[in-house]
């Protein structure tokens, strides 16, 4: 499993999930990109923090929190290029 969708922790928190990625295999680098790029444009990241206080991007679709499982290598060594 490459990602997962978690809901949010709490019910004030209706347009933010957190994204956790699992891992990034190499071979999956460009799906990873524009996975990014996409959630970046239609939705908007937000921090720890922001998610934990409820708040949200300024996108009104919604705000992605993105995590890692794990501690792959392979997550540092694909997402390191890209973030």
């Amino acid at each position: 499993m490459l990602l997962k969708w978690s809901l949010p922790f709490s019910p004030h928190k209706k347009n933010s999930v957190a994204l956790t990625i699992h891992n990034i295999p190499a071979e999956h680098t460009l799906w990873f990109a524009s996975t990014l790029k996409h959630i970046k444009e239609k939705y908007g990241f937000i921090s720890p923090y922001e998610f934990q206080n409820g708040e949200t991007s300024e996108k009104s679709s919604g705000s992605v929190l993105l995590t890692f499982d794990d501690g792959f290598a392979t997550n540092k060594q694909v997402a390191e290029k890209i973030l």
